[in-house]
């Protein structure tokens, strides 16, 4: 936006020309948001990871839309554990996307970010925490889907999760 300054009025026309910049700054703040969706239903999933249905969670989806640069940083912390065993939980990661929204125990799909992590209790259903973390560059103005995957390695057995808290913070650049 270019401003001039050679009228009369230049304190005024440099009054509006603030006003305008300080609106347009405003209107792009990056985004900088928390979900705390409940607990999904566990999985019996043995090796192949299933997505929790966070972004359809009734309590809080994990949805959002970039606003300013589009570079965003999402974290999940939470709890994971066994019913059976002291198996491993594989947290295969963090997965986002866009369009339908998958539900708790679909086929792992979306684009994963960050790193894969397992966890292992020494004892039946030893609450673990866990944080996933990743980077991505998305369009803003365009809704995205958050949600991890997950799996237990031990037959009949079921991993869970829970005490999720998603938080995503969009960069300003």
């Amino acid at each position: 936006m270019s401003c001039s300054f050679r009228t009369a009025r230049s304190a005024e026309s440099r009054t509006v020309c603030e006003e305008a910049i300080a609106y347009a700054v405003k209107c792009v703040q990056p985004i900088n948001v928390t979900f705390t969706p409940t607990a999904p239903a566990s999985t019996a999933s043995q090796g192949v990871a299933v997505m929790a249905g966070l972004g359809s969670a009734a309590s809080s989806p994990c949805v959002f839309t970039p606003l300013a640069s589009g570079k965003i940083r999402i974290t999940i912390n939470g709890i994971s554990s066994t019913a059976v065993a002291a198996a491993t939980v594989q947290l295969m990661g963090l997965r986002y996307g866009t369009g339908a929204i998958p539900a708790n125990g679909d086929a792992a799909t979306g684009t994963t970010i960050g790193t894969t992590i397992s966890a292992k209790g020494n004892s039946l259903a030893t609450p673990i925490p866990f944080s996933l973390s990743g980077t991505a560059s998305l369009t803003a103005g365009t809704a995205y889907w958050c949600d991890m995957t997950y799996a237990t390695s031990a037959t009949a057995d079921a991993a869970s999760v829970s005490g999720l808290t998603i938080a995503i913070t969009e960069s300003m650049y």
